[in-house]
């Protein structure tokens, strides 16, 4: 019994070496961040990181919201159409630099936008002209 009670106190004796050192290097962290503070510079070394962190992602935040926002507005414009579509946006007139303005259409003179390529092009060899010998 003797041998347990010496057992136990040993090892609250290692349990409070253990938190007295922790305390002197708390207070030392504390003591150099209370002499950085009163020179002006940050805390700690990881301080200005997570500020400069913290300021980004405020940042991101308030990026979001204002896209969220526009998306929303955007949104709601499109709503308002009785029609919805998946094509690309084109200009169907323009307008001419000489003249009255007047809108003109493409007409025969339409941009050419080809179409994708299958899946079975890749079975298709590409064009090996001979040259001409003259």
């Amino acid at each position: 019994r003797m041998m347990a009670t010496v057992s136990e106190l040993s090892m609250y004796q290692a349990t409070a070496m253990k938190l007295t050192a922790q305390k002197e290097d708390l207070e030392g962290a504390l003591e150099g961040a209370m002499n950085n503070a009163d020179e002006g510079l940050p805390p700690t070394e990881d301080a200005e990181m997570d500020f400069q962190r913290s300021i980004a992602i405020e940042q991101q935040k308030a990026s979001d919201r204002s896209a969220a926002q526009l998306r929303r507005e955007e949104e709601a414009i499109l709503a308002s159409d009785a029609t919805r579509t998946t094509a690309e946006p084109r200009v169907n007139a323009y307008i001419p630099d000489g003249g009255y303005g007047v809108p003109k259409a493409y007409g025969s003179k339409a941009p050419f936008m080809p179409t994708t390529l299958g899946a079975n092009m890749r079975h298709i060899r590409k064009p090996n002209p001979k040259p001409i010998d003259f």
